[in-house]
């Protein structure tokens, strides 16, 4: 892993290998700066939006990062048509997408790595706080901005399907982590 940001909490690092996308995770998710570095972290909020200390491994996973509408950099690959609202809004509806369904993100950090398999996307306004809602089962949503129609939010979800130790992890996941192999995709 990278060094850390000055005064930043690293939780550890986010992989999906089939868009491209990885980066570190940080604790600091209205920090300008930290957002320009890698994904961070939301937490969940209980139903008085009361913010939960959550446990990175359970409940709801919130990741956030700029989209950059170039198709690589941060979240940027995320969006299905780089620059274009379609297939997410169409004729002023707002669609459910299923592109990367049954495609593969991995968080990692010092002690673990989970597996996700993503399951849909949607978009939400920027200011449509039920995403946040913490979730009794193992969840991710990796959250960035619709180009160019930057008060819409991509919310990209996925189940938690394995969980390793870095013991069990099979050698064709532990590369997704090896920086000199993936170096990261930020500006």
């Amino acid at each position: 892993m990278v060094k850390d940001l000055q005064g930043a909490n690293k939780l550890g690092v986010v992989a999906m290998p089939y868009l491209g996308i990885y980066l570190p995770i940080y604790d600091k998710p209205y920090d300008q700066y930290a957002l320009t570095k890698g994904a961070n972290r939301l937490k969940p909020v209980d139903q008085n939006q009361n913010v939960l200390t959550a446990n990175i491994w359970s409940g709801n996973l919130m990741l956030v990062a700029h989209n950059y509408t170039d198709g690589t950099t941060m979240f940027s690959a995320l969006q299905q048509n780089t620059g274009q609202v379609e297939p997410y809004i169409i004729a002023g509806n707002v669609q459910k997408n299923y592109w990367l369904k049954g495609r593969e993100a991995y968080v990692a950090t010092e002690d673990f790595v989970c597996k996700y398999t993503i399951e849909y996307q949607k978009v939400v306004s920027e200011y449509d706080i039920s995403i946040r809602k913490d979730t009794p089962n193992s969840i991710i949503q990796i959250i960035t901005c619709l180009e160019p129609k930057d008060d819409m939010r991509i919310i990209t979800v996925g189940n938690l399907t394995k969980k390793y130790t870095w013991d069990e992890i099979p050698f064709d996941v532990a590369k997704y982590f090896d920086n000199e192999i993936y170096p990261f995709n930020v500006r």
